[in-house]
Order: structure tokens, then C-alpha cells, then sequence
């Protein structure tokens, strides 16, 4: 259970996108958003460049990459059940890009 560190900041956004969409605060609302777009913007270039790949194949991932998506697919419920489509719907290409980079870089999904 040593790999949960590595995922500590994947638990703390889920939460915060559950508070997000209970308390629905304006402050909270453009947080998650800008996260969200910035989060969408480091996957896609991780995965369009090499470079960025080669620095991520040397930190060693002891968390189960099942794990990771599971997260990922959390956070895309918690949106669509408070319908907010448009985030959602950027969750699930931040996940369905991670899953390309991982599949470009290992030639498989890790540890599934």
C-alpha cells in the first residue's frame, strides 16, 4: 500500500470535485474548470511529444494504473450525476488521453 502517496492528489481532487458540485461556490467552480483545462492541456502534451514521455518513463509508478482510471472514472460519475456535462466531458478525454500515452509509451496499460 505504499503506491497510495502517489495518489493522495487524485483523492484530494475528487473531493474537492464533490464539494465542487454540492456547494457549487463560484471560487470552487473556477478552480475545478481551470484545473481541469490544465490538466487536459499537460496530458495532451506529454502525449504528443517525446520528450515529455521520456522524462515519465523514469519516474518509477508503483500505483496500479487501474487505480488511476477507477479515479478518473469517479470523477466523470460525480459530474454527470450533478450534470456538468462540459467538465465531464473534458474528465473523460483527460482519461482517454492518459490511456493513448500510457499505450504510446509502454505499448500496453501497465498493470491492469
Amino acid at each position: 500500500m505504499t503506491w497510495i502517496k502517489e495518489i493522495i492528489v487524485d483523492i484530494v481532487v475528487t473531493l474537492f470535485i464533490l464539494a465542487t458540485v454540492t456547494i457549487e461556490a463560484d471560487w470552487m467552480r473556477f478552480t475545478l474548470i481551470g484545473y481541469t483545462v490544465l490538466m487536459l492541456a499537460v496530458k495532451t502534451i506529454v502525449y504528443l511529444f517525446e520528450g515529455f514521455q521520456q522524462i515519465i518513463r523514469k519516474k518509477v509508478q508503483i500505483a496500479p494504473v487501474s487505480v488511476i482510471y477507477q479515479i478518473y472514472g469517479i470523477n466523470i460519475a460525480l459530474l454527470i450525476l450533478f450534470e456538468w456535462w462540459l467538465i465531464a466531458s473534458l474528465w473523460l478525454l483527460i482519461g482517454i488521453v492518459s490511456y493513448l500515452t500510457d499505450k504510446k509509451m509502454y505499448g500496453k496499460v501497465g498493470k491492469l
